[in-house]
């Protein structure tokens, strides 16, 4: 009677396929027993030189008994459709019975297997916004994160929620090819995904796609752990409106007051640091984008103008917000808020004045070589509404025209207390 041999190679299926492909290392020390028809175990060796074993036995019925190395499990049995090349064992590494006959050399009972892999990493709070994830920015916990297989579905049970540092874990995977899927609705309140940064998964940006949340797939290999993240930016706010020529300075922007171009605004936080500036642009407008918070804006009045006065018109949306300063009260704004009503009214300056000359010939004309007097102290004063009155009856002692009964005068606050009524005697007082 001639013995017969069985045998071939326990390898490490790299793709999960349960096929060995070109480049597929062996695996060595791995024990393989060989089991007669009823079960026993007849004898049992360990793989050596690139996975390979072999038993030489009297022909009959047989079956091998592959015990996985540590951290490694078994790949499908029968996938790729050639004994040869496929994969024998099941995923309890035993082997169907195969029958050997006398002289019979059967070496196509081949072992895969594959180290588990992983999918992990974090979702963060992208603090500067750089889509990248930087020293010291904070994970964001409770976020719902899904692993979805090759087909963009997901996979059961395959759902994790971000723990308090933002991370995140998908353990014992198959090789194959991968995609998570970050849920928008679980994100923090007023947050959403930052840009995706250059790099492509397992880099330091974000891979989440900022509208549906999903990543792009990454193909794991037997023992990889990829990382697939995902940052999230505090959704801004929107501040700003218009600097305006309040050309009547009555704090209201009135129809046909033009805006101011080339005015610069300051945007101040709530300790009053210039955290951003701008120049008004088409029309006086001027926008800012920030993060929730409080803020104030300062402008620049241009040489020539001054500040009109403040909350006059009583709505805010048309009267001026700024102080004689140029500066405003603090408001704060909300993740996602938008304050268009932030205006500056500004009044352009006017000039008055002339000159004080001694009028020689006392014309009231100022005439060629009549000199100007200095040192004559002028006063610009705005004189209040006149109040008229009755003038009293005439009497004697009027040195004014009689020829009407009844005169108007101007109270005597509105001119100097120098000024007489009439005529030249300074005790005049009939009007």
């Amino acid at each position: 009677m001639v013995q017969a041999t069985l045998g071939d190679r326990v390898w490490e299926d790299k793709n999960g396929n349960g096929v060995q492909d070109a480049g597929e290392q062996g695996v060595d020390g791995v024990v393989v027993s060989l089991k007669a028809a009823d079960g026993h175990v007849v004898s049992t060796v360990t793989t050596h030189d690139g996975g390979q074993y072999g038993f030489t036995v009297d022909p009959g019925t047989y079956s091998v008994s592959v015990a996985p190395p540590a951290g490694f499990v078994f790949t499908g049995a029968g996938k790729g459709g050639n004994g040869a090349l496929d994969s024998d064992v099941g995923a309890d590494g035993n082997s169907a019975s195969v029958t050997l006959v006398s002289g019979q050399n059967n070496a196509d009972l081949d072992a895969g297997v594959y180290r588990p892999a992983s999918l992990s990493e974090i979702v963060w709070i992208d603090a500067n916004r750089d889509g990248r994830l930087n020293n010291g920015e904070a994970g964001a916990a409770g976020v719902k994160v899904t692993l979805l297989d090759s087909s963009g579905n997901p996979v059961a049970g395959a759902v994790a929620t971000t723990d308090a540092n933002g991370h995140y874990q998908f353990d014992g995977l198959a090789p194959g090819s991968y995609s998570v899927q970050f849920d928008k609705s679980s994100l923090p309140a007023g947050y959403d995904f930052t840009t995706a940064a250059q790099g492509g998964p397992g880099g330091a940006g974000s891979d989440a796609d900022t509208g549906t949340g999903k990543t792009a797939q990454v193909t794991l290999a037997s023992g990889d752990n990829l990382t697939l993240r995902a940052g999230l930016v505090v959704q801004q706010a929107t501040l700003g409106d218009r600097v305006w020529e309040d050309s009547n300075a009555n704090g209201v922007q009135d129809a046909g007051e033009a805006g101011i171009d080339g005015v610069k605004v300051d945007l101040k936080d709530s300790l009053g640091n210039v955290v951003n500036s701008t120049v008004t642009h088409n029309g006086g407008q001027y926008s800012f984008t920030v993060d929730p918070g409080t803020y104030s804006i300062a402008v620049t009045a241009p040489a020539g103008y001054t500040s009109t006065g403040q909350g006059l018109g009583g709505n805010s949306a048309t009267d001026s917000d700024i102080d004689a300063t140029g500066a405003s009260a603090a408001v704060t704004l909300a993740a996602g808020q938008t304050n268009n009503s932030i205006d500056a009214g500004l009044v352009k300056l006017a000039e008055l004045g002339d000159t004080v000359w001694v009028d020689g010939n006392r014309n009231g004309v100022q005439d060629a070589n009549e000199a100007g007097r200095a040192g004559v102290k002028v006063t610009c004063w705005t004189p209040p509404a006149p109040q008229w009155r009755p003038r009293p009856p005439t009497t004697a002692a009027t040195t004014c025209s009689t020829t009407s009964s009844r005169a108007l005068t101007a109270s005597s606050s509105t001119r100097p207390p120098s000024a007489t009524a009439c005529g030249s005697t300074p005790t005049a007082t009939a009007c």
